[in-house]
């Protein structure tokens, strides 16, 4: 029995070392766990935490049907329950500055990012059926207020995120009590006294599903030109990566397209899981490109979407969704 025993416990060492072998960055992540565990234990590496807030209360969340200018302007005329198709903002007010309330984490550039998590989910419970990361500039630490809309792309940083108007999209014929809920705590799941502020809306697409799943298709050509006219070339932003930009002048140069021009349109990552608990994190970015082919000027667009590999604890290389031959103004290519 005894030597029964001992060849089960060799078999099963060496049947570990050769996984180990097989997967080593199962090997790597490991160990990155474990050092970050000790380095975690350590009193002098803990992070600070932030101050414990009073959700509706330091931060406020009104949804509202109607374009306005202010957070007082929308209060006056909010919204819980919406039909197929109907438009809807979402108006957000900060005691002393969006600053306190922000996430802040260093990036591999060694850049701060100040992050805010922004889902939507049933009522009943905490479970999260969309959400999108919102990612600020320094300069917008100092708000008190934001306007978001929530179901037409906004040239420019968090003026629109397609938080509700995909999940609207992807929903069933029916009515469901859901909620929109802001956090700055980034892991899952989370708890009730997490959230910065939250709110109710109903949505009600029994009598009918046909306007949302068209108003997604429209939200990244909005979201890019402000404008439906597809002639129109998307607006310059402040993103930049030099190794999509490489891997498009590659795929480009394979396809025999001589770009005269690649720039980025955006300011950030866009940020997003539509699946729920984040099973699946991804992040895109959008890069346009300008090029002439039988006297005509075109342009097309490269999607970049890349997922998040939780083993590595970052994201992958990565894949472009290009849309391309689309005819511009030659002037435009310039």
């Amino acid at each position: 029995m005894m030597s029964r025993a001992l060849f089960v416990i060799l078999l099963g060492a060496a049947a570990a070392s050769i996984a180990t072998a097989q997967f080593p960055q199962m090997q790597r992540a490991r160990e990155k766990m474990e050092a970050s565990e000790r380095a975690n234990s350590d009193p002098a590496n803990k992070a600070p935490q932030p101050p414990a807030f009073k959700t509706n209360v330091d931060v406020q969340m009104v949804l509202s049907k109607q374009s306005v200018k202010t957070f007082a302007e929308a209060k006056a005329v909010p919204v819980s329950r919406v039909v197929d198709g109907d438009q809807i903002w979402l108006y957000l007010k900060f005691t002393g500055g969006l600053g306190r309330y922000v996430h802040r984490v260093t990036d591999s550039t060694s850049d701060e990012r100040y992050l805010l998590y922004i889902e939507i989910g049933p009522q009943s419970d905490m479970l999260a059926k969309n959400y999108v990361t919102m990612s600020f500039a320094k300069e917008d630490l100092e708000l008190t207020e934001l306007k978001v809309d929530l179901t037409t792309g906004i040239p420019g940083r968090n003026r629109s995120i397609p938080l509700f108007v995909r999940n609207a999209a992807n929903a069933q014929p029916a009515v469901a009590t859901n909620e929109i809920r802001l956090t700055a705590a980034p892991a899952m799941p989370r708890a009730a006294a997490n959230y910065l502020a939250r709110t109710p809306l109903v949505v009600d697409l029994s009598k009918g599903f046909a306007r949302y799943p068209r108003m997604l298709a429209e939200y990244s050509i909005t979201y890019l030109r402000g404008s439906m006219d597809k002639s129109k070339l998307p607006i310059p932003g402040k993103f930049f990566d030099a190794g999509i930009k490489a891997k498009l002048e590659s795929t480009l140069r394979d396809q025999g397209i001589e770009p005269t021009k690649i720039y980025f349109s955006g300011d950030d990552w866009v940020e997003y899981s539509d699946q729920p608990m984040m099973v699946k994190q991804y992040r895109a970015a959008y890069a346009v490109f300008t090029y002439e082919r039988d006297g005509k000027c075109l342009y097309g667009v490269a999607e970049a979407v890349e997922s998040f590999d939780p083993m590595l604890n970052r994201f992958g290389a990565s894949s472009l969704n290009i849309e391309q031959d689309l005819i511009t103004a030659c002037v435009a290519t310039n």
